[in-house]
């Protein structure tokens, strides 16, 4: 069993001094001393006084991977550590030794490879002293850290700087930031090979990384771009110009295939693919949606001219389109048949924003829509609202296989992880500002 404990005396811990002593024998400015020298006490991130740490400092990160845990050790500042001691367990058992019993004060990462994708985690850090004897010291805890490794591999767009960050496979950890310039408008995962493309609309520049975050190429050329998709397994990537109002497709060398101008209406407000044919459908502030077929003009398919549209998704099957109305509070799912057939969905989401469609667990279509009320709430054609989970500010939802939800929590900075019951089960990263997420299965 791993034992810590603050050594009485306020003795010398770890290289930060105590001052208690020091005010011994100079009675005239005892008070003045005992007071700073308190607040260098309390600097120590050791001392349970230390309002920051509390005395159990965050030493310690757990990045998930697949069939991995990779752990990042912080020595916070502590000149004269003996080591570190890893621990880890699961399911309540007791915990295991990770590496060597007593880790050398240099070390900074460990990699623990003998872990099972899906099961959940839990690390323990001991940061290690010297005693006066130059040897062993005491032990005091970190606080302890949770991964659950998995193949997923996640990225999000964020306002901090660089604004690219790879996550955890749980979503839990920001692994690393890539990129320059920012904020990123948008990011699409190529599902032939796990790349990544992002827009900054900004600086007019389109990026394309590698799944370890190098940069392939930057295109500058372009019209400024707020909106990608990918487009399939053959690398197709659909990228869209608010400001020119044209939308390109490009392979996977950023070459253009084919590009063409969506009629001038309203303006433009969201992009999305059809699994089914690989064709790319914009829509705009005028209620209009537009089907774009490679080497063809644009379709029409919606033209309602009152109800301002806004997101547009398909279903992972490609059984039709969820497209969300703000500004009139609906919210429809078009039904693929011979033609194409609108079902309004009944009233029960209030302010309806982005939609991310799942298959329901007996292959209903269903789809986690934001509520700008403040809810994220599973809803299906029929009306009928399965679940419901309070978010104040719910942005930017990702459907995961299980049938659960990733909803980014605006304000906050959070990235929440909705259960398929609709239970807000984990709080994960917590970024600077991030916008939208994507995430490659192998």
């Amino acid at each position: 069993m791993m034992r810590s404990r603050v050594g009485a005396g306020r003795r010398v811990v770890a290289g930060f001094a105590s001052g208690a002593r020091l005010a011994i024998g100079i009675l005239a400015a005892a008070s003045i001393l005992a007071s700073a020298c308190d607040t260098r006490q309390h600097e120590n991130p050791l001392d349970p006084d230390n309002p920051g740490t509390h005395g159990v400092p965050r030493a310690l990160a757990a990045i998930a991977g697949d069939h991995a845990v990779e752990l990042r050790i912080d020595p916070i500042g502590l000149s004269d550590l003996a080591g570190f001691r890893l621990a880890r367990s699961t399911g309540g058992g007791a915990p295991a030794v990770v590496g060597d019993s007593l880790l050398a004060p240099s070390t900074r990462v460990v990699e623990d490879s003998s872990v099972t994708n899906g099961a959940t985690y839990q690390y323990t850090l001991e940061l290690v002293t010297r005693g006066a004897d130059g040897g062993v010291g005491d032990a005091f805890p970190a606080a302890p850290d949770t991964a659950t490794p998995g193949p997923d591999e996640p990225w999000v767009i964020d306002d901090g700087a660089p604004p690219l960050v790879e996550l955890s496979a749980d979503l839990r950890r920001a692994r690393a930031r890539f990129g320059a310039g920012g904020p990123y408008a948008d990011i699409a995962v190529d599902p032939s090979d796990g790349t990544v493309w992002a827009a900054d609309e900004y600086d007019a520049r389109l990026w394309h990384f590698d799944r370890d975050g190098s940069v392939i190429l930057v295109r500058d050329d372009l019209a400024p771009l707020f909106r990608l998709a990918a487009g399939g397994a053959d690398g197709t990537l659909w990228a869209l110009s608010r400001e020119t109002r044209v939308l390109y497709r490009l392979n996977a060398a950023a070459e253009v295939l084919d590009s063409a101008s969506v009629p001038d209406a309203g303006t433009l407000r969201d992009l999305d693919t059809d699994p089914s044919d690989g064709s790319a459908w914009v829509t705009d502030a005028l209620g209009a949606v537009w089907q774009f077929v490679p080497g063809m003009e644009p379709v029409p398919v919606v033209t309602s001219g009152s109800s301002s549209s806004f997101a547009i998704a398909f279903d992972p099957d490609g059984r039709g389109f969820w497209l969300s109305h703000p500004n009139t509070g609906e919210l429809d799912f078009w039904e693929r048949l011979p033609v194409w057939h609108e079902l309004v969905v009944p009233a029960g989401v209030a302010i309806p924003r982005e939609v991310a469609p799942r298959v329901g667990p007996g292959g209903e279509v269903q789809a986690w829509v934001v509520d700008l009320t403040g809810s994220l709430a599973l809803v299906e054609p029929t009306g009928v609202i399965a679940r419901t989970a309070a978010i104040a500010s719910p942005l930017a939802p990702l459907a995961a296989p299980d049938g659960s939800c990733y909803v980014i929590e605006g304000g906050t900075g959070s990235i929440l992880h909705v259960s398929a019951a609709g239970a807000i089960d984990h709080r994960l990263a917590t970024l600077l500002a991030p916008r939208a997420l994507a995430i490659w299965r192998p």
